[in-house]
């Protein structure tokens, strides 16, 4: 019971064995944490990125305060998008470029240094972005209006477009979904409503 106690979760030995046992959970590497406006606090942080490195980026939802850290947590930069500026979403390209959905406009920053770069819009207002996902090729896929798919190339050209991508499968309305994208082109779809995940090909087909 005393080596037990020692090594569960909260002991003082809890990092050591679950470095050693392989089924253990997820040992906390590193903590964040202060309420606040000042720099390295957070309101009310949800979206998170990374980039090759290990620095991080976390972006409060309803502020529009969007800092960067490195992989030991030293504060980097801070950028604010102006009050009540939602950020629902983002993500790093190639190391370089932090992407950021916010209020429906996918808006682009130096990962090094926070500049802001020209923000990519679409000729079609039918595309409010919600989340993003960037393969290591360059490919990025979108979540616009709830569950509709679009994939781009690392040149922002529209490659194909997946409408409804969960209910067309499911037949059951989704209201708001997730994406994700692996190093050879596959989709994933989370749909929050419908609690499943669906995947699709580089090349739009749906496969299980």
């Amino acid at each position: 019971p005393l080596i037990y106690g020692l090594s569960a979760d909260g002991g003082p030995l809890a990092g050591v064995v679950s470095k050693l046992n392989p089924w253990a959970y997820a040992a906390v590497d590193l903590t964040l944490k202060g309420e606040g406006s000042a720099p390295g606090q957070f309101t009310d942080p949800r979206a998170i990125a990374t980039d090759r490195e290990g620095n991080f980026f976390v972006a409060d939802y309803m502020t529009g305060r969007i800092q960067s850290f490195d992989n030991q947590g030293s504060f980097r930069w801070l950028v604010s998008l102006g009050n009540k500026e939602i950020i629902q979403s983002m993500a790093v390209g190639n190391g370089e470029v932090l992407y950021v959905a916010a209020q429906g406009v996918l808006r682009r920053f130096e990962a090094s240094d926070g500049r802001e770069l020209e923000p990519f819009t679409f000729s079609d207002n039918r595309y409010y972005i919600e989340d993003i996902a960037i393969a290591p090729d360059g490919r990025i896929a979108l979540i616009y209006r709830g569950e509709n798919l679009l994939v781009l190339d690392g040149n922002m050209e529209i490659l194909f477009e997946i409408p409804a991508a969960v209910s067309s499968v499911t037949g059951d309305s989704e209201l708001s979904s997730e994406v994700a994208i692996d190093s050879t082109g596959n989709l994933y779809i989370l749909g929050h409503v419908n609690t499943l995940i669906l995947k699709y090909s580089a090349d739009a087909r749906h496969l299980c």
